[in-house]
């Protein structure tokens, strides 16, 4: 547990940094869009101190792990650092990522298996999905951002929804492969 939260907190303090770089670069001159993505991610990355602080809820080490790793490849090198638009296929990859990911966290809380199982993991990973979807339009649209520059919305969209959904299908059957090694070789 302890290397675990030595690598979230470096993964934090590198996210941190980043983002307070960003921040800095584009404050003079000021560039409005880029100074209210890069205070996002800083609120983004204060979330979970936030909600322990202030909450009776504690969110377990590897969850935390989870959500930074997240921020910093999807959100601060993605979006801030425009990962984004000079790799083709990095949306993509935080898609897949993304449901691979969310699935890690809520597998262990379903209680259900089978086809019931992955079908509620799968509903829960396209609610979020569509989510962040939202959020992606309506930073185009209020903040002047075009997540959606090469491919058509729609396409890029449904893309990233669907590689959400294999992510979490491979988590899903990967998990359980494993689980049924460990028992075979216990």
């Amino acid at each position: 547990m302890i290397v675990v939260k030595l690598i979230t907190n470096i993964i934090f303090i590198i996210s941190v940094l980043l983002s307070g770089y960003y921040l800095y670069l584009h404050l003079v001159p000021l560039e409005l869009g880029e100074v209210l993505l890069s205070a996002f991610s800083i609120i983004l990355l204060m979330l979970p101190i936030l909600i322990e602080k202030f909450s009776k809820f504690k969110i377990e080490k590897y969850i935390k792990l989870i959500y930074y790793f997240f921020l910093l490849i999807s959100f601060i090198l993605g979006g801030l650092f425009k990962l984004y638009y000079s790799t083709s296929f990095f949306d993509l990859i935080v898609h897949g990522m993304f449901g691979f990911l969310l699935s890690m966290i809520i597998k262990p809380k379903v209680k259900v298996g089978g086809i019931k199982g992955i079908f509620l993991i799968i509903m829960i990973v396209l609610t979020i999905g569509f989510l962040w979807e939202c959020l992606e339009f309506f930073s185009d649209v209020f903040v002047g951002t075009d997540h959606q520059e090469a491919i058509s919305g729609a396409t890029d969209t449904m893309m990233d929804l669907l590689i959400s959904v294999m992510g979490s299908v491979v988590c899903y059957i990967g998990t359980n492969i494993l689980n049924k090694v460990q028992t075979y070789f216990a």
